[in-house]
């Protein structure tokens, strides 16, 4: 999702996290979504995944994100 300009916050991603533990029937304790604690947990395992604060879309990104651009 980043490499088209649109990331997650951390709770949405604990929300697809639990979604999907609960599509695959695992025993998930929590009834809405995952902890802030699982979330740290698992990035600390994941090097490669990154939290960042978003920026604002530039002016000139905004205006070159027409269908045909995105298409090529």
């Amino acid at each position: 999702m980043a490499d088209i300009g649109y990331g997650y916050s951390l709770m949405d991603i604990q929300y697809i996290v639990w979604n999907h533990a609960m599509s695959l029937y695992k025993p998930v304790k929590a009834k809405e979504h995952l902890s802030q604690g699982w979330m740290y947990s698992f990035l600390s395992r994941w090097d490669e995944l990154n939290v960042v604060k978003p920026r604002c879309l530039s002016l000139s990104r905004a205006k070159s994100a027409i269908k045909e651009n995105i298409d090529k």
